[in-house]
């Protein structure tokens, strides 16, 4: 009776340990992002490396009431605006150096379905969220009446796509991730080159919010006021308003 009783408590004990580090080391799955007319995000940005401004700026990314487009598509208005602290930082660009196409490679273009990048002016995209995914109509300059996937639900570890501008995106881990606006856990996704390499281009997105963090390391050559090595984007979630 002894012994049966020390298996079954054995078993017990088991049990817990199982279902405590089940629940620590719970799978995390993307299942929608917090796309809803009001809701903004705040994010600082910021460059460092050689022959670049360690000086940070912000971006703001807020929706605002919604369009209808020429297929009878109702589509979420996003629009996104740099703050002025951006322009003293950003004055190099002009005239299109290998800086100027550097810095724009950076930009998370499947972010929100971004695809250009330009400084202190203010930009209007079109979107829609559903159960499928994120998905773009391009821009009110450049509307198109073809959705284009930003990014799939579920969301998870192993998920693989191509996104509808052509990039090759992977979710590689889940992390805990500390931004100025807090901890979230979160999906770690990789911009790959089309042979399968990693690119060095990160996302990470949490369930119900978007993206928290953006990275990218760029490599450049000497050319004008940018010198030779790594340089890197970084753009952090500051602040949200939900």
């Amino acid at each position: 009776m002894f012994r049966l009783f020390f298996w079954f408590f054995c078993i017990a004990i088991i049990a817990l340990v199982l279902i405590g580090c089940g629940h620590v080391s719970s799978s995390v799955k993307i299942t929608s992002f917090a796309y809803q007319d009001g809701y903004s995000w705040k994010y600082r940005c910021f460059f460092t490396g050689e022959g670049v401004s360690n000086e940070y700026w912000m971006k703001n990314i807020y929706f605002s009431g919604t369009t209808i487009l020429a297929n009878g598509v109702t589509v979420l208005n996003q629009y996104e605006t740099d703050e002025a602290s951006v322009a003293m930082t950003m004055a190099g660009l002009a005239g299109g150096t290998e800086r100027e196409v550097s810095l724009r490679r950076a930009y998370p273009q499947s972010l929100f379905g971004l695809i250009r990048f330009f400084y202190g002016s203010d930009y209007h995209y079109y979107m829609t969220h559903g159960e499928t995914g994120v998905y773009s109509y391009g821009s009110s300059a450049y509307p198109t009446t073809e959705a284009r996937l930003s990014v799939p639900f579920p969301l998870e570890s192993g998920t693989k796509w191509r996104s509808g501008v052509g990039l090759l995106m992977q979710a590689v881990a889940e992390e805990d991730v500390t931004v100025p606006a807090g901890i979230f856990r979160t999906i770690k996704v990789s911009l790959l080159e089309d042979d399968g390499r990693d690119s060095g281009f990160y996302y990470w997105y949490a369930d119900g919010v978007g993206l928290v963090k953006y990275y990218a390391e760029i490599e450049a050559s000497t050319t004008g006021t940018i010198e030779s090595g790594k340089n890197t984007f970084t753009m952090e979630l500051y602040s949200k308003n939900f």
